[in-house]
């Protein structure tokens, strides 16, 4: 087992994230368009890498299509991890009160208690 990380590893995760991202934001014919000139760009550097090098060649062809298609949908991945913290609280409705760990205001989490009861 090498120490390497798998070269293979980030544009796929790029790839699937970007599709996640386009289903939530209901943008799936624009994910569609962008997967098919990629899987097209896929098989035509595989397909020349193949010619070129054989099965090595067609590997690292592959790699670069895959790369190529990562990089453009890369800003869309870091635009949806990277929003800030207020946009996030904006979005969810928490801004100005506390969050508690299960992911709900504090306010929906139920009443407090009355005075002189004990909490759970």
């Amino acid at each position: 087992m090498s120490a390497l990380p798998e070269p293979r590893g980030l544009p796929l995760t790029i790839q699937a994230r970007y599709i996640a991202i386009c289903r939530v934001r209901g943008q799936l014919a624009v994910a569609a368009k962008l997967m098919a000139m990629g899987c097209s760009l896929e098989l035509l550097l595989a397909g020349v890498g193949g010619q070129i090098g054989g099965l090595s060649g067609l590997g690292l062809g592959w790699l670069i299509a895959v790369s190529v298609e990562a990089l453009f949908m890369a800003r869309t991945v870091y635009a949806a991890v990277a929003l800030p913290a207020r946009e996030v609280q904006a979005r969810l409705g928490t801004q100005g009160s506390s969050v508690s760990l299960s992911g709900l205001p504090e306010s929906a989490a139920g009443p407090e208690p009355a005075e002189g009861e004990a909490e759970d």
